[in-house]
């Protein structure tokens, strides 16, 4: 049995140079759709025809992105923090430092 389900995309459009467009959407059980318009959800026959329910600035986005990683939810996709990639570099060159010293070979 399908469970109600909550969509929500952030898209950046051509159009909207400076904003962020956020649509929150809902697909119910019974297969009804429904797009929030900013104060309620209200139905919709295809979501494609529904307007975007929130515009928000870079700053807003990249506030709840940080937000949202506190909280320990990261990209499908994503490669790291800068920071975290540094600590990697860091111990692969002791790696290498260990490993040289322990087989005699000068890096």
């Amino acid at each position: 049995m399908m469970n109600d389900r909550t969509v929500i995309r952030a898209y950046a459009p051509i159009t909207w140079q400076t904003d962020i467009v956020v649509d929150i959407r809902r697909l119910l059980k019974d297969g009804t759709r429904e797009f929030f318009n900013g104060e309620v959800f209200e139905k919709s026959e295809r979501f494609q025809d529904s307007p975007a329910c929130l515009h928000i600035e870079p700053s807003e986005a990249q506030e709840l992105m940080d937000d949202l990683w506190r909280c320990g939810i990261r990209p499908t996709e994503g490669k790291g923090s800068a920071g975290q990639l540094s600590a990697v570099n860091e111990h692969l060159s002791d790696m290498r430092k260990i490993v040289a010293k322990k087989i005699g070979v000068e890096l």
